[in-house]
């Protein structure tokens, strides 16, 4: 970057799970190293952990209390831990850490980025302090942050998503005796949507069109739709797993159909890999899908919830392998010719640098 130090930055991240924002953060952290930024990553252990340390990326295991307050002690000890570390700079992953993340900045006079991973419902933060960045996913994220999260205007950056997608996909032959297999990716949480794939799943077998369906993620919500599947009873047709690997990309290209099914928010990072390695897939019709998503050209839609839509659009390309794969294709090269990637990375690097403390 041509300086003599190169920029410390600390990342608070909720837990290395399966979820957009830890997908988020791993291709951050790449960007970061391009950058000749050093990294460390405060956080949980989870089913990411193991791509995290394939990385060479520092990590310490610690608490992360949200609302700080309420365990005075757990935050003492983090920020102990941080202090040492002597930070130029701390990234908060997720907004759920946003008021730790704050206080954190405030006890040791250093300036803070706050990523925001999902629709803003509420204020962000009561007192912004040193806060110098706000990170959108999608431009349809900046209204509802300034005004229900009454983020400052300019403070926002829309970096929108870069993921990994060199390698492509490719059809697999459904005409022998190879079951379809439709995937759904992310944090299954109340937004999510997978329910809403469940229940098409039990009206698509009502058809007669018996499928497997792959469920990448975990969260609050995974005992719950475990239950939802055996009383639809289709569960014996479901996996719902987050397998510790360095890279998903293996287990996506198993899938012959892509569906996101998100209530809220739109696309995540997962999603928007397996668009662009070329699977077919279908999105809901939510905030940034619309923004991403040409309906019938890069993919379909469907109106969020609605499970008989959704089983009609899997019929849909199931019954029209050519067509689907030619979608798929299309989305693939748009991704390529917008060379996202590149550009998420080259934008994250730009922002580390004008926000390079003065004499660092």
């Amino acid at each position: 970057m041509g300086h003599c130090e190169p920029v410390h930055v600390v990342y608070l991240h909720p837990a290395l799970v399966c979820s957009q924002t830890t997908e988020r953060l791993l291709a951050t952290l790449g960007a970061a190293h391009e950058a000749g930024v050093r990294a460390t990553v405060i956080s949980q252990p989870g089913s990411r952990t193991c791509a995290l340390e394939a990385r060479g990326i520092e990590l310490i295991t610690a608490e992360l209390p949200e609302p700080a307050w309420r365990e005075p002690f757990a935050a003492w000890r983090t920020r102990s831990i941080v202090r040492r570390l002597e930070p130029d700079l701390l990234h908060v992953t997720d907004e759920r850490l946003a008021g730790l993340g704050a206080a954190l900045a405030a006890s040791m006079r250093i300036g803070w980025i706050l990523e925001v991973a999902r629709q803003v419902r509420g204020p962000l933060l009561r007192h912004a302090g040193l806060l110098r960045a706000v990170l959108l996913p999608c431009p349809t994220f900046v209204e509802r942050a300034v005004n229900r999260g009454r983020a400052d205007r300019s403070l926002l950056r829309v970096i929108e998503s870069g993921p990994d997608i060199e390698r492509p996909w490719e059809p697999h032959d459904l005409d022998g005796e190879r079951v379809p297999c439709v995937g759904t990716f992310g944090y299954l949480d109340e937004t999510h949507g997978t329910e809403t794939l469940i229940d098409a799943a039990r009206l698509l077998r009502a058809r007669g069109r018996g499928l497997r369906y792959v469920v990448l993620g975990e969260g609050p919500g995974e005992e719950a739709l475990r239950r939802r599947a055996r009383e639809k009873g289709v569960h014996e047709a479901f996996t719902i797993a987050a397998p510790a690997m360095d890279d998903l990309a293996s287990v996506m290209l198993e899938l012959d159909l892509h569906a996101s099914c998100s209530l809220e928010g739109g696309a995540d990072w997962l999603a928007q890999r397996a668009l662009g390695m070329g699977i077919p897939s279908i999105f809901s019709a939510s905030s940034s899908s619309l923004h991403q998503i040409a309906d019938e050209r890069n993919a379909l839609l469907f109106e969020p919830g609605n499970a008989v839509e959704l089983a009609e659009r899997i019929s849909a390309l199931l019954d029209e392998p050519d067509g689907a794969g030619e979608m798929g294709l299309r989305a693939r090269t748009t991704a390529l010719e917008a060379q996202e990637r590149e550009v998420y990375r080259r934008e994250l690097a730009k922002l580390y640098e004008q926000l390079r403390p003065v004499g660092v």
